[in-house]
C-alpha cells in the first residue's frame, strides 16, 4: 500500500519547492500490525510540514525535516 502511494503521489509532492524527496520506511509502535509502512516525505524547512498531509491513501506520513541540501 505504501509502495502504490509512493508511486502515485511523489511527483505531486515534489513540486512543493521545500519537498527534497519522499521515501517508505516501517513505522514501529503497531502492535497489531507490525508491517505497517510509512511515506516519508523529507523537506528543508521545519514549515514545510504545515502544507504536507498526514496521511494519503490511508498511508501514515511522516514529514522529515534536512535542512537545505548543499553542493560541495
Amino acid at each position: 500500500q505504501a509502495v502504490n502511494a509512493q508511486k502515485k503521489y511523489a511527483d505531486s509532492l515534489m513540486q512543493n519547492p521545500h519537498v527534497m524527496g519522499v521515501s517508505i520506511r516501517p513505522v514501529g509502535g503497531y502492535v497489531h500490525h507490525p508491517e505497517v509502512y510509512a511515506l516519508v516525505v523529507l523537506v528543508d524547512d521545519e514549515e514545510a510540514k504545515e502544507h504536507i498531509p498526514s496521511q494519503l491513501d490511508d498511508v501514515p506520513v511522516i514529514v522529515q525535516p534536512i535542512g537545505k541540501i548543499k553542493a560541495q
